[in-house]
Protein backbone atom coordinates (compact mmCIF):
# COMPACT_ATOMS: atom_id res chain seq x y z
CA UNK A 1 0.00 0.00 0.00
CA UNK A 2 1.42 3.54 -0.76
CA UNK A 3 1.49 5.99 1.84
CA UNK A 4 -0.78 9.63 1.63
CA UNK A 5 1.41 12.90 1.57
CA UNK A 6 -0.55 13.11 5.23
CA UNK A 7 1.57 9.78 6.18
CA UNK A 8 4.43 10.58 4.75
CA UNK A 9 5.07 14.10 6.42
CA UNK A 10 3.40 12.47 9.70
CA UNK A 11 6.05 9.91 9.52
CA UNK A 12 8.81 12.74 9.40
CA UNK A 13 8.15 14.15 13.14
CA UNK A 14 10.96 13.79 14.94
CA UNK A 15 13.40 13.33 11.90
CA UNK A 16 16.30 15.67 10.45
CA UNK A 17 13.78 17.55 8.14
CA UNK A 18 11.51 18.28 10.57
CA UNK A 19 14.02 19.76 12.87
CA UNK A 20 15.30 21.70 10.30
CA UNK A 21 12.18 23.11 9.88
CA UNK A 22 11.11 24.26 13.04
CA UNK A 23 14.97 25.60 13.73
CA UNK A 24 14.05 27.82 10.47
CA UNK A 25 10.42 28.90 11.74
CA UNK A 26 11.98 30.14 14.93
CA UNK A 27 15.11 32.04 13.39
CA UNK A 28 12.27 33.52 11.02
CA UNK A 29 10.53 34.30 14.31
CA UNK A 30 13.04 35.83 15.92
CA UNK A 31 14.18 38.21 12.47
CA UNK A 32 10.17 38.92 12.41
CA UNK A 33 10.86 40.44 16.64
CA UNK A 34 14.23 41.94 15.34
CA UNK A 35 15.75 39.55 18.10
CA UNK A 36 19.19 38.36 16.08
CA UNK A 37 22.17 39.74 17.04
CA UNK A 38 24.33 40.44 13.51
CA UNK A 39 27.47 38.58 13.32
CA UNK A 40 30.52 40.37 13.34
CA UNK A 41 34.18 38.91 11.81
CA UNK A 42 36.27 40.13 14.55
CA UNK A 43 38.70 39.35 17.17
CA UNK A 44 38.58 39.38 20.70
CA UNK A 45 38.66 43.40 21.86
CA UNK A 46 41.80 43.64 24.85
CA UNK A 47 40.41 45.35 27.63
CA UNK A 48 43.68 46.57 28.38
CA UNK A 49 46.48 47.82 26.21
CA UNK A 50 49.89 49.23 27.34
CA UNK A 51 51.02 50.16 23.76
CA UNK A 52 50.95 53.66 22.17
CA UNK A 53 49.25 52.09 19.27
CA UNK A 54 45.96 50.70 20.24
CA UNK A 55 44.85 46.99 18.33
CA UNK A 56 41.58 47.79 17.01
CA UNK A 57 39.19 44.56 16.15
CA UNK A 58 35.46 44.24 14.57
CA UNK A 59 33.84 44.68 17.78
CA UNK A 60 35.57 48.06 18.68
CA UNK A 61 36.25 49.64 15.40
CA UNK A 62 33.54 52.15 14.91
CA UNK A 63 33.26 52.82 18.45
CA UNK A 64 37.33 53.93 18.72
CA UNK A 65 37.64 54.94 14.76
CA UNK A 66 34.41 57.55 14.47
CA UNK A 67 34.78 58.87 18.56
CA UNK A 68 33.11 62.24 17.49
CA UNK A 69 35.73 63.41 20.54
CA UNK A 70 39.09 62.42 19.13
CA UNK A 71 41.51 62.53 16.57
CA UNK A 72 42.33 59.27 14.96
CA UNK A 73 44.81 58.02 12.68
CA UNK A 74 44.05 54.11 12.39
CA UNK A 75 46.66 51.83 9.66
CA UNK A 76 44.42 49.18 8.32
CA UNK A 77 46.53 46.12 7.04
CA UNK A 78 46.27 42.05 6.43
CA UNK A 79 48.25 39.64 8.13
CA UNK A 80 47.02 37.10 5.47
CA UNK A 81 49.38 39.22 2.62
CA UNK A 82 52.21 37.46 2.25
CA UNK A 83 53.61 40.90 0.74
CA UNK A 84 52.75 42.84 3.96
CA UNK A 85 55.75 43.36 6.15
CA UNK A 86 55.28 44.61 9.35
CA UNK A 87 58.24 47.47 9.84
CA UNK A 88 57.54 49.22 13.30
CA UNK A 89 57.30 52.02 11.59
CA UNK A 90 53.70 53.77 13.21
CA UNK A 91 55.19 52.97 16.73
CA UNK A 92 58.15 54.85 16.10
CA UNK A 93 55.41 57.34 15.45
CA UNK A 94 53.01 57.00 17.95
CA UNK A 95 55.87 57.21 20.46
CA UNK A 96 56.46 60.40 19.60
CA UNK A 97 53.56 61.44 18.53
CA UNK A 98 50.74 60.96 21.01
CA UNK A 99 53.16 62.60 24.27
CA UNK A 100 51.20 66.10 24.46
CA UNK A 101 48.96 65.62 21.22
CA UNK A 102 45.22 65.05 21.33
CA UNK A 103 45.27 61.84 19.02
CA UNK A 104 44.87 58.19 19.39
CA UNK A 105 46.43 55.81 17.07
CA UNK A 106 45.46 52.49 16.29
CA UNK A 107 45.75 49.60 13.76
CA UNK A 108 43.44 46.74 12.77
CA UNK A 109 44.00 43.03 10.72
CA UNK A 110 41.46 43.43 7.85
CA UNK A 111 41.80 39.94 7.29
CA UNK A 112 40.87 38.66 10.61
CA UNK A 113 38.03 41.64 11.30
CA UNK A 114 35.04 42.49 9.43
CA UNK A 115 34.62 46.40 8.27
CA UNK A 116 32.13 48.19 6.77
CA UNK A 117 31.69 47.82 3.59
CA UNK A 118 31.72 51.88 2.89
CA UNK A 119 36.09 51.64 4.45
CA UNK A 120 38.15 50.62 1.32
CA UNK A 121 41.57 48.78 1.34
CA UNK A 122 43.58 49.77 -1.51
CA UNK A 123 46.54 48.68 -0.54
CA UNK A 124 48.50 46.80 2.24
CA UNK A 125 48.73 48.87 4.35
CA UNK A 126 45.98 51.40 4.08
CA UNK A 127 46.10 54.46 6.43
CA UNK A 128 43.28 56.52 7.74
CA UNK A 129 42.31 59.54 9.58
CA UNK A 130 39.26 61.23 11.20
CA UNK A 131 39.44 64.85 12.19
CA UNK A 132 37.43 66.65 15.32
CA UNK A 133 39.24 69.98 14.35
CA UNK A 134 42.10 71.39 12.47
Amino acid sequence: KQKTAYEMLRSLVGSEMCIRDRYQRRVHGDFEENNLEPFIKSEEVEETQQKTVKKLVGLDFEEVAFDPTKNVFVQFYSSSDEGYNESGALDQVAEQLVEGHDIVLGRIDVSKNELDEDIEFITNPTYGLSLIHI
